[in-house]
């Protein structure tokens, strides 16, 4: 190849900035930090959450506020707790081109980062914009996203670390020879993998990535030594996870901004409308539809099929549960999802909690949900229907009830986000650490994080004594 894969992505990181972004990526951008926000808040208050918090309180004293709490730590641990946060509850948003979640690896690594060093929101929305280009093009773009999601990996942590060092290193204006060092470093900090779905390591998954790549990029700055050119070298990051070969860096550089991956309108990213993996959400949403339209109630079911595409094995490997036994494993059930849809003709966080997951008429009912290979999904036309399924309720009387979704809500292809659902979302979330007066305050804020001169008068928002 005629020039260094890994230079390429760090020439892109260094010469874009918010100003060559469309107006419309820019406005997706603050949607998707909006509801990263969500995230973080709802998920500070999870079990995993607290232990993390727990953990980075005992490491050291900082300034830097973790989001949902009365603490503060180093800025390594702030991203690392707020990370957690955002990701536990699988509630984050999703980028089909990624096969992962970017922002909850992004926003706190530039929430965390940026309020120590006094960045302006502007500044933070840049780093942001250029951290989820940056994921997309190190794992789309390289052809790197999909097999590595095959053989088991956790994509979001896995190429998130490199968002999180573009981030950082967009904050503390690394040149490209820094950049290159700091990917270096990186790559030698990037593992996750897909076992871990079902447990809270999931999310710790991203708030690791959020606070390595901030320590990849500082060490960079201060001159410490690493490969310049890991993604292609021997024994770099795409030989040792594909060591068979199955990627193409030669057209690295190619897609990015190309078009730019907040406005994909294939591979883009979608906003979860309720908690836990993609995989659930076309169920769900069939659930909740049969349930408003046809008015079913759980005695009256015989048995229930979720017949969904070919790809859908894969992509949910191991880590799909049939009734689950802990709060983290509902949310990679697919029947959980549908038996909540059916018998609340809704789905939030609510479901997903202790609560909800003992309910015995609710375990009873997604004991009956069979999965299978819809014949006509057994191909379809590009990624934005990898979840696509039909749900057939099948009644004791002998009737039944059919629904078919292709694309989730939000997500590309399906209907827009509303701004209603935007903030709802974000109610739901918030209230469960902040008080109402504060949780409506901050809307405003975060409407217009571009013109805050400082990004710490909405992190220090986020803190439950400010």
């Amino acid at each position: 190849m005629s020039q260094s894969p890994t230079r390429i992505i760090a020439e892109k990181i260094v010469e874009t900035g918010i100003d060559d972004a469309p107006a419309e990526a820019v406005h997706v951008a603050k949607d998707l930090v909006f509801d990263t926000v969500t995230c973080m808040l709802a998920g500070a208050a999870d079990h995993g959450s607290r232990l993390v918090q727990e953990y980075a309180v005992t490491s050291g004293p900082g300034d830097v506020t973790i989001a949902g709490t009365d603490l503060t730590a180093s800025t390594f641990m702030a991203a690392m707790c707020t990370g957690t946060a955002a990701a536990i509850l699988d509630w984050d948003d999703n980028s089909w081109r990624v096969i992962g979640h970017p922002s909850g690896i992004l926003v706190p690594a530039a929430f965390a980062l940026g309020e120590e060093l006094g960045a302006s929101g502007r500044q933070v929305l840049e780093a942001y914009i250029i951290g989820h280009e940056t994921i997309g093009e190190v794992s789309m773009g390289t052809g790197l996203s999909a097999p590595l999601f095959v053989n088991g990996r956790h994509n979001t942590g896995t190429f998130g670390i490199f968002g999180a060092t573009a981030v950082a290193a967009k904050l503390l204006g690394l040149d490209v020879e820094q950049v290159q060092v700091a990917f270096g470093i990186a790559g030698s900090c990037s593992a996750a993998l897909r076992c871990a779905f079902g447990t809270e390591t999931i999310g710790l998954h991203s708030g690791q990535a959020a606070a390595n790549g901030i320590t990849s990029a500082r060490l960079a700055a201060r001159g410490f030594t690493a490969q310049t050119d890991v993604l292609e070298r021997k024994y770099g990051f795409a030989d040792v996870f594909l060591p068979g070969g199955g990627y193409d860096l030669s057209k690295t550089g190619e897609s990015w901004a190309n078009p730019w991956d907040l406005l994909d309108p294939v591979e883009g990213p979608g906003i979860k409308l309720f908690p836990g993996a993609t995989t659930l959400f076309c169920a769900g949403e069939c659930a909740m539809e049969i349930a408003t339209r046809h008015d079913v109630k759980p005695d009256e079911i015989e048995r229930v099929e979720w017949r969904h595409t070919a790809k859908m094995p894969m992509i949910m490997g191991a880590g799909h549960y049939g009734v689950p036994e802990t709060t983290k494993q509902a949310g990679f059930s697919i029947p959980w999802s549908i038996t909540n849809g059916l018998v609340d003709g809704h789905i939030g966080l609510a479901s997903f909690e202790e609560e909800s997951l003992k309910d015995p008429v609710k375990r009873a009912l997604c004991a009956k949900v069979e999965l299978s290979i819809h014949p006509d999904l057994e191909t379809i036309p590009d990624q934005r229907q990898n979840v696509a399924g039909e749900l057939v309720v099948h009644l004791k009387d002998g009737r039944r009830h059919e629904h078919m979704r292709r694309v989730p809500r939000t997500y590309p292809g399906g209907e827009p986000l509303t701004r209603e659902q935007l903030v709802g979302k974000y109610r739901e979330g918030a209230i469960r650490v902040l008080d109402e007066e504060r949780m409506e305050a901050l809307i405003p804020v975060l409407d217009t994080i571009e013109t805050l001169p400082d990004i710490s008068a909405l992190t220090k928002m986020l803190c439950t004594d400010a």
